[in-house]
């Protein structure tokens, strides 16, 4: 484990997430389990995703922004190279910036890495859809 009290790092590479990125963090401020910190990388977002994700988590040390000087665009990239080296828990977790968790999803996903004693763990998940203004579907994963 690195040295940090944080058991759990979630990196989030943000581009443009207005639409969803609210959600999204209020899903990890209101877990049940609580020991995790949040690495958020914006791409250069052109929207207000910036904002209200400066505005959600001004309080809460937990959640750390990383602002891009240009757009990279490539998220394997900015996991590697950008995200992960800024992670110290024990274990990291990916998410997407339209990515909402269940109040006991990292909770569950501790308890089932205790109990297997495992190095690794899959959430269950629901898709979602939504229906944007020209009525095409978009799909949204929530972890559970």
């Amino acid at each position: 484990m690195k040295n940090n009290s944080a058991v759990i790092s979630i990196g989030i590479p943000i581009f443009n997430g207005e639409s969803f990125i609210e959600r999204t963090i209020k899903s990890l401020r209101n877990q049940t389990f609580e020991n995790f910190e949040v690495i958020l990388y914006d791409d250069c977002s052109k929207d207000k995703s910036l904002g209200i994700l400066l505005d959600l988590i001004e309080d809460d040390s937990r959640f750390k922004v990383i602002l891009g000087k240009m757009n990279i665009g490539n998220v394997p990239k900015i996991m590697k190279e950008i995200i992960f080296p800024y992670s110290n828990g024990e274990y990291f977790m990916y998410m997407s910036q339209d990515d909402f968790l269940d109040k006991n999803a990292l909770e569950c996903a501790i308890e089932n890495l205790s109990r297997t004693n495992s190095e690794i763990t899959i959430f269950d998940f629901v898709y979602y859809q939504t229906f944007t203004e020209s009525k095409k579907n978009k799909w949204l994963l929530q972890s559970i």
